[in-house]
């Protein structure tokens, strides 16, 4: 026995509604007398493979249909009467199923067949079948609606969406698109203080998208959603209120909520730093926080929503997004840990996405290391692994060419013994130092490693920087006709190499302790730095001097360019006419807001 719903609740005679209900299976659903977009119906079954529209017509004796022209009904006393050809009818009530359909978010290329039924027993049918109409009587109206050629529709495979799809039929909702008879009318002006209209739903949620404290006054007072009843769309004002309901202290949410929840609107981008938090190594028993931050990307909409971590050793304070912005603090609580790795997730629940969206949380439980490891181990293989980068560094200073400076009383030293012992044995103590503050829950060729790549980093750096100053000079000492020889550029680049493992082994020694107080590295605290405040003064000391130069050379070439004369004749030659046409523009519209406010 199929589900039978009557439109707009109102009880119904309909007689091949009520025997369709009773003969169809629970896989169909059959809809009493919907009116779709103005369009009314008498029965519309809503089954497996799409929409089957039911035309009931009580014609008596003898139908001759037609192919294009108008059908005629031969009454039994000898009468005809002539009636309008079927075409016409389905084809206006596909064209509003199809509207339907679109703005209720359905696949446009849903199954729509169209049945002529003859609900008099002794009706006939004479002539040939109209092509894309089925026409049948009252007693074959069952098989008819059952033996559909389509094959099923993905979007009605359950019965749930179709039973969706027939209330939506049954109470004649409001689309998107479809214009109302009375206009909605928002509290404040549009363009030139013309008051705003909407007349749809589609344009309703673009206006309260583009102005957020129109709709939440609406929505706050009422209005929006009587309107909405008033129009049929007791679903969007159901929603509206269930979404004051859901965020009642945040009505910008609240709207939002509304916007979003019916595909109308993108939803807004959720940008997350770091996209993954690594909190590395750390001991067992012990607590290790990092910073967390959330905020709205670019493009519209607006954020909100609050983060939960997946497993209760894990914490975040604060969770909820306050105006779209999130900045909290991740802890982890390791003193009901194994030794070992575990991979967790942040979600965050927001108006981003419909799912909650995973930040991953990954960290290694150690145990603590013995004191021959921090005592001799550590210290003796950070001195080892760095005093031989510094041997090699000067090998290649050697190799290159550099002199070895003179030493005053001393006897003189080849270039190939000096500077592998010099920059080796500064590098070797670097290491040592470094080696010996190394954090207890770092691992030793990890802890070389981050040594590695922060000194590489700063060697980088610096040599830019060097090579940067000494181009500056070169430039500067050419309109003196003076030059730089090779050897300053060799000394300069080695001294900038070999100097390199000193903040290096800086941030790492307080890298290092602040992972042994619990708190990872975050772009703040190393801004806080002084190391890292003194190099970004250098640069930018740097950076002033060469943009100088480089501002007076464009300036030169910029004057000096034929173009920029020929340019500046014709701003002055349609300076005149421009000024004459905003002028006319801008009489133009206060002559049409005046018309207006005389109306």
């Amino acid at each position: 026995m199929a589900e039978l719903l009557v439109a707009n609740g109102m009880p119904s005679g309909n007689a091949l509604a009520a025997y369709l209900g009773t003969a169809l299976t629970e896989d169909y659903v059959v809809v009493s007398e919907p009116d779709v977009r103005g369009q009314p119906m008498d029965v519309v079954v809503v089954g497996p493979g799409g929409l089957c529209v039911l035309h009931a017509k009580d014609w008596q004796g003898e139908v001759m249909p037609s192919q294009r022209g108008a059908w005629s009904e031969r009454l039994p006393d000898g009468r005809q009467i002539a009636h309008p050809h079927p075409g016409k009818e389905t084809a206006a009530a596909t064209r509003a199923l199809r509207a339907f359909l679109a703005d209720a978010q359905w696949p446009a290329n849903m199954p729509i067949r169209h049945v002529v039924v003859f609900t008099d027993g002794g009706t006939t049918v004479s002539g040939a079948g109209v092509a894309g109409i089925d026409v049948v009587h009252m007693d074959d109206v069952l098989g008819t609606v059952m033996a559909s050629e389509v094959a099923p529709a993905d979007s009605l495979a359950s019965g749930e969406d179709r039973l969706a799809l027939a209330d939506a039929l049954a109470e004649g909702r409001l689309g998107m698109n479809e214009r109302t008879p009375d206009p909605f009318v928002f509290r404040t002006s549009g363009f030139l203080g013309l008051r705003r209209k909407v007349w749809t739903v589609r344009e309703a949620i673009r206006h309260m998208d583009r102005n957020p404290e129109d709709g939440i006054a609406h929505l706050r007072n009422g209005t929006l959603v009587r309107w909405l009843e008033e129009h049929n769309a007791e679903h969007l004002a159901a929603a509206a209120r269930q979404c004051m309901r859901e965020h009642p202290n945040d009505m910008r949410a609240a709207l939002e909520a509304f916007l979003v929840g019916f595909g109308q609107v993108a939803r807004p981008r959720l940008n997350a730093f770091p996209r993954k938090i690594r909190l590395g190594y750390v001991l067992s028993g012990q607590s290790v926080r990092t910073e967390l931050r959330l905020r709205r990307g670019r493009g519209r909409g607006y954020l909100y929503g609050r983060v939960e971590p997946r497993d209760n050793w894990v914490r975040v304070t604060p969770s909820g997004l306050e105006r779209g912005v999130l900045l909290a603090t991740v802890s982890a609580e390791t003193e009901s840990l194994l030794i070992q790795p575990y991979r967790t997730a942040i979600d965050v629940v927001s108006s981003a996405s419909e799912e909650p969206i995973p930040i991953p949380l990954h960290l290694q439980v150690m145990p603590q290391p013995s004191r021959v490891n921090r005592a001799l181990l550590r210290p003796l293989s950070g001195a080892l692994f760095a005093g031989i980068l510094g041997i090699l560094i000067g090998w290649a200073a050697a190799r290159v060419g550099l002199a070895a400076p003179s030493l005053g009383p001393l006897p003189p030293i080849s270039a190939a013994v000096f500077w592998p012992a010099a920059v080796g044995l500064a590098w070797f103590v670097l290491g040592a130092i470094r080696g010996a503050r190394q954090a207890p829950a770092w691992p030793i060729t990890y802890a070389l490693l981050r040594w590695f790549l922060r000194t590489l980093f700063w060697a980088v750096a610096i040599a830019g920087l060097a090579v940067l100053v000494l181009w500056s000079g070169e430039q500067l000492a050419a309109q003196t006709d003076a030059t730089i020889v090779r050897s300053t550029y060799l000394l300069v680049l080695t001294l900038a190499l070999a100097s390199a493992a000193l903040p290096g082994t800086v941030g790492e020694v307080q890298s290092s302790r602040a992972a042994s107080e619990g708190n990872l590295d975050s772009l703040s605290r190393l801004a806080q730095r002084p190391s890292m405040l003194g190099a970004m003064g250098l640069v930018l000391v740097l950076v002033a001097i060469v943009g100088v130069q480089a501002f007076d050379l464009a300036r030169r070439a910029y004057l000096e360019s034929p173009f920029v004369g020929q340019a500046q004749e014709w701003i002055a030659e349609n300076w005149v006419a421009w000024e004459e046409d905003l002028g006319d523009t801008v009489n133009g519209l206060l002559r049409r807001y005046y018309e207006e406010r005389a109306r």
